[in-house]
């Protein structure tokens, strides 16, 4: 009805255990591109002497992964719960930047690093849709304050989390910062994916 009768209504919102694992499982599954994009193009000139060319080339592996994630979600939605569902998309994102971490240490090219992160955005690209139909649902009376609520904080721990790794970067090893940060991220997204409750 008016802004203050919808900031009342926060506290029902806030106090919900249905809207707060869907959406720290989608905070921390959006960092990872905040991490992606600040940590990358540092990896992609300083380890590998890519030019700005290439790394824009490079950076397109990550929608080679999300767009796929999110067709396919599409036809698993009825068949299996959203907490399965959301535990997938939240192992993949640890299972990519792991492989990476692996990868880059067995062959010195740029697509050691790169290429397992498709797997990465693939479970983001499962995790959006199921996390914010289930935030949407939480409290369906309160739809369009937990869909600006979740999304603020989707930015804000994707602030936060590129913040520190880029204060970090420059004094470590770049690939051990970034995949490190990443694999940080995906143990957050998959320990709250498990407090979904179907």
């Amino acid at each position: 009805a008016n802004m203050l009768s919808q900031i009342k209504s926060y506290p029902l919102l806030l106090l919900s255990m249905n809207f707060w694992p869907p959406t720290l499982v989608s905070a921390f599954s959006f960092s990872i591109f905040g991490l992606f994009f600040v940590g990358a193009p540092f990896v992609a000139v300083k380890v590998y002497g890519l030019s700005p060319s290439q790394i824009g080339l490079l950076l397109g592996f990550i929608p080679l992964g999300f767009v796929p994630g999110n067709i396919i979600v599409g036809k698993l939605v009825n068949q299996f719960s959203t907490r399965l569902l959301l535990i997938l998309g939240s192992i993949l994102l640890l299972i990519g930047p792991s492989i990476s971490f692996l990868t880059t240490n067995l062959y010195m090219h740029q697509l050691a690093f790169f290429v397992p992160m498709i797997i990465m955005a693939f479970g983001t690209g499962i995790i959006w849709p199921v996390a914010n139909t289930a935030i949407i649902q939480a409290v369906p009376s309160l739809a369009g304050s937990a869909s600006g609520i979740s999304s603020a904080l989707m930015v804000t721990t994707s602030a936060i989390s590129s913040g520190v790794l880029g204060w970090n970067i420059e004094n470590s090893d770049p690939i051990l910062a970034l995949v490190g940060m990443l694999i940080l991220v995906g143990a957050a997204t998959i320990l709250s994916s498990l407090f979904i409750k179907n």
